[in-house]
């Protein structure tokens, strides 16, 4: 029994100590497992560490670089600033220095405006310079007297317009050109004594001469003073815009330059215009008819009271592509006269130089009413111009006559320039040559710019029993543009006289004319 319990003993022992031998090994295991997880863990950490060193260095580069843009834009800026406020007190000191100094400057016009340009001031000239030599058959000469060859100054005017204060426009336009208009001989044979107004004195007369409202009239511009009516297109045109020498025959309807009030304003985005005026006829017959051109005018003012006209002129434009290249224009205008005197229109053929043709002489009338209808078509270098005007006048105490006229035009540009149109009013502008002469692109000479042009033109004053005769042109007209302010023209007319009371048989006139036209 003892044996076998120590046998017991022994075994239990034996298997305590294989246990303890075994605890004892796997405790070693684990600190060594331990000792591994520690170290990856320190190589993690010290990675981390790293990363986040990296990570924070990288951000301080691109702080530092953000703040380096950050203080160049302050410092231009600054800058900036300084030059913008050294400017403003340079442009103060010169303010408070000399508000009320001028500067001037050219743009197609010699300009002065002062330092705060509340006053502009432009000054410009026109001069045109004619010959013509004029030759009619043996018909016209019995009906209107011997025509002469001739050399005379057609325009000699200055300009002088501007603003005051950006509200106010103004406008004188002295002509000195009265001193020198000839007066043909009329069934004489020869110039009268009286041909050169030079033997007479100097006589200086005055074409505009207005102020005009700019913004003070929503939706209008307000002109008084002295003017032209605002009937047909010619008339109103800037001479030197002219296609020919001179206008069409129907300008002898024209109201042309009186006293009045008038208001105007292009609408629709310059689409179309309008304009309505009221005028006293101030100037004496001589001056209202300029197109009969009678030595010894007057001055433009007078104490001549030719009645009252109520003046309409509205026009349209259908057609308006790449900025007046192409265009359509469409116009309309009338005017009703209550005349005080008689009434008279007169014509010659499309030559300054030239005498009177067809006159209705002085008609006794209660009422005058003038329409005019306008189309300007421009294609390209292709241009077509045409207008026709009627005339009524209610007699008194006999019957009503019916005057007409008109013309119409076609151009051609040979240099392929486009004739120039100014939407706000409506009317015509200067053509600027591509090569005016003396200039110089891509090593070649300009030579300005060439145009060639041909009208028919019309006028009858012939009605019941006043014979005045119907007159009938045709021209044919070169053009030189030297450059946008200079240009030579060349016209032939072939002039056609019927149903005057001195020409039983048609009178014929042969007309070469050449001008000079100097203007800006």
């Amino acid at each position: 029994m003892r044996r076998r319990w120590a046998a017991g003993v022994v075994a239990l022992a034996a298997v305590l100590a294989v246990s303890g031998a075994a605890a004892q090994a796997q405790e070693e295991d684990t600190k060594a497992l331990m000792e591994q997880y520690k170290q990856r863990m320190d190589a993690l950490e010290k990675k981390l560490d790293q990363l986040e060193a990296e990570k924070a260095q990288k951000e301080a580069a691109e702080n530092q670089a953000e703040r380096d843009k950050d203080r160049q834009r302050m410092e231009a800026l600054e800058k900036k600033i300084e030059q913008l406020q050294a400017a403003q007190n340079t442009y103060k000191e010169e303010q408070t220095a000399d508000v009320h100094g001028f500067r001037g400057y050219w743009k197609d016009h010699l300009y002065l405006e002062t330092n705060d340009k509340n006053i502009i001031l432009a000054i410009g000239a026109r001069f045109n310079l004619d010959a013509a030599s004029i030759n009619g058959n043996h018909d016209l000469n019995e009906a209107v007297g011997k025509q002469f060859d001739g050399t005379d100054v057609r325009r000699f005017r200055l300009h002088l317009y501007g603003t005051f204060y950006d509200d106010i426009f103004f406008k004188l336009q002295p002509d000195f050109s009265v001193a020198s208009k000839t007066e043909q001989a009329t069934n004489s044979g020869a110039p009268t004594a009286t041909t050169s107004a030079y033997n007479q004195g100097l006589t200086v007369g005055l074409k505009d001469a207005y102020i005009a409202f700019l913004h003070d009239v929503p939706g209008a511009t307000v002109r008084i003073g002295h003017y032209q009516e605002p009937f047909n297109l010619e008339e109103i045109d800037n001479d030197q815009d002219y296609t020919f020498m001179e206008r069409g025959l129907n300008d002898a309807f024209a109201p042309s330059y009186q006293v009045g009030i008038m208001a105007y304003h292009p609408i629709l985005d310059k689409r179309m215009t309008w304009w309505a005026g009221f005028f006293r006829a101030t100037d004496n017959p001589e001056s209202l008819q300029d197109k009969g051109y009678v030595a010894g005018t007057n001055t433009a003012f007078s104490q001549f009271d030719g009645g009252y006209d109520a003046t309409v002129r509205v026009t349209g434009l259908p057609v308006y592509e790449e900025d007046g290249n192409k265009l359509i224009h469409l116009g309309f205008s009338a005017t009703v006269r209550d005349p005080k005197t008689p009434v008279d229109f007169a014509a010659k053929p499309e030559m300054y130089l030239a005498s009177n043709f067809v006159n209705t002489g002085p008609l006794k009338a209660s009422q005058v009413t003038l329409q005019n209808g306008e189309f300007r078509g421009i294609y390209g270098p292709y241009a077509v111009l045409s207008e026709v005007t009627a005339a009524e006048v209610n007699r008194l105490g006999t019957g009503d006559c019916y005057f007409n006229g008109g013309y119409v035009d076609a151009s051609y540009m040979l240099t392929g320039e486009h004739l120039g149109y100014d939407r706000a009013t409506g009317y015509d502008d200067r053509l600027i040559p591509f090569h005016p002469l003396g200039s110089y692109k891509d090593g070649q000479r300009g030579w300005g710019a060439w145009q060639l042009a041909a009208r028919f033109s019309w006028i009858d004053l012939s009605s019941g029993s006043v014979q005045g005769g119907r007159l009938e042109d045709e021209t044919i007209g070169l053009n030189w543009y030297l450059s946008p302010n200079v240009r030579l023209m060349f016209n032939y007319v072939l002039a056609n006289l019927n149903d005057a009371p001195k020409a039983p048989h048609n009178g014929v006139c042969n007309i070469f004319g050449m001008r000079l036209g100097i203007d800006f």
